[in-house]
């Protein structure tokens, strides 16, 4: 019996999985995708034998799908600058065929990645300085960056990471920014922390000039103190321009505040913060209970707190000289006690603390005992806190030793926002130990 040998064509079973297709070209579409997610699209030609169903086609690297009925067909979910190929299968109810040949690399390209929060700081009075990183590109170069504060001040940098601000001295804002690339933006940012501007603490730098310059000299090198506490003309010198430069009269003595949350000294050693949970006062106190700091806010009359001798400054001394008081040493002689005789209460939009410590807030009209050094000669004066300048040395009482130690003042900080602040006269001395800085009680 003779056999018949060979076997049935494919196209004649339709029970047959189709053939592979035929792959096409991959094409990157990168415009307004977000990073890392990318989208290619692929064509492929389906071969016409047991007709396929779908399609599926596959990234490499990255195994990255998708399905459909038709060529083209687009991948999406592609990481931002790799290089990828793509194969296509086809699919019937009988199974699915090979997978095509490799098409062409491509890049996958999107918009940039989020940058990270900026940095801010206030190098100078008026300005802020505000910087970045780059992020990744998403596969096409940054061609700009775009920023804005919260207090709705916005610009471009082309491709600079940095930009310098100008804003209002003493106000508070946080910064934010984001990467622009041929395929659109990147999300903005996360905001910067919030830096408050450097207030210029140069009384007269409003006018470019000293107005004493009229004059034809200085007061202060004629009566070697600050002319705040009397008008060495008969008259206020800042009455030729019609206004205070402060923002305030320096005579006012009134106004010398303390912040409501600054702590007062009671004795001395160190101290634990405790809150009570009956009256919710916060003070600082010892290994034994004993409370050694009290805030300002919870100060009374005829409570006693504590305070400091120096061998050149008369307790006796009227509270209307503090400004006219100098000495070319200072001698501490010890420790003391001084009684609170009058506390009075207001309300400030604008408090200061040195080298960023904002446990010890002041206004900027308020006394505080400062070592001040001219041409190598050094200076012990009480300044307002306005006067202070980045250079002096303030004087802070240390809880370990029983000593004031005199720290250089880095930084000055303007602190905003409406502040219930406080106002003490003692008697005898007139030292008042307030954030451990020491100040003048008045």
């Amino acid at each position: 019996m003779s056999k018949q040998a060979g076997r049935m064509s494919q196209g004649a079973n339709d029970f047959l999985a189709p053939y592979a297709p035929t792959i096409g070209t991959a094409t990157n579409v990168g415009s307004g995708r977000a990073y890392n997610n990318g989208r290619a699209d692929v064509t492929f030609t389906a071969d016409p034998i047991n007709a396929a169903t779908s399609f599926t086609v596959t990234s490499s690297p990255g195994g990255y799908t998708a399905t459909g009925s038709s060529s083209p067909i687009s991948v999406t979910g592609l990481q931002s600058d790799t290089a990828y190929t793509f194969t296509v299968t086809a699919t019937n109810d009988a199974g699915t065929s090979p997978a095509s040949a490799a098409s062409n690399s491509i890049t996958a390209t999107t918009v940039p990645a989020t940058p990270s929060a900026p940095s801010a700081s206030s190098p100078s009075a008026g300005t802020d300085s505000v910087s970045w990183s780059a992020p990744a590109n998403g596969g096409a170069a940054i061609t700009n960056y775009h920023w804005e504060s919260n207090d709705s001040k916005s610009g471009d940098t082309g491709t600079g990471t940095s930009v310098n601000v100008s804003q209002e001295q003493g106000t508070a804002q946080a910064y934010r920014v984001y990467a622009t690339n041929a395929n659109g933006n990147s999300d903005y940012s996360s905001y910067s922390g919030t830096v408050t501007t450097t207030f210029s603490f140069a009384p007269f730098s409003v006018f470019g000039f000293s107005p004493f310059g009229v004059f034809g000299f200085s007061p202060f090198g004629v009566f070697g103190f600050s002319p705040f506490g009397f008008s060495p003309f008969g008259f206020s010198p800042f009455g030729v321009f019609g206004f205070s430069p402060f923002g305030f009269s320096p005579a006012a003595y009134g106004v010398k505040c303390i912040d409501g949350e600054t702590f007062i000294r009671i004795k001395p050693g160190h101290g634990v913060q405790h809150t009570d949970s009956a009256t919710g006062k916060v003070t600082l106190q010892n290994s034994n209970g004993e409370v050694v700091a009290k805030q300002a806010k919870d100060i009374a009359i005829g409570d006693t707190v504590f305070s400091l001798n120096y061998a050149e400054i008369d307790p006796s001394t009227p509270d209307y000289e503090v400004f006219t008081w100098n000495s070319e040493s200072l001698t501490a002689t010890g420790a003391t006690e001084t009684t609170i005789v009058d506390v009075e209460e207001s309300v400030r939009s604008q408090t200061v603390c040195f080298n960023g410590d904002e446990s010890a807030q002041f206004t900027l009209e308020h006394p505080i005992l400062v070592k001040k050094t001219t041409d190598g000669v050094s200076t012990y004066v009480f300044s307002m806190v306005a006067e202070i300048e980045v250079g002096d040395s303030i004087f802070k009482y240390n809880a370990s030793t029983g000593n004031t130690e005199e720290v250089v003042v880095n930084s000055l900080d303007v602190l905003t926002g409406s502040k219930v602040v406080y106002t003490f006269s003692a008697e005898p001395a007139d030292l008042v130990i307030a954030g451990d800085v020491v100040t003048h009680n008045k």
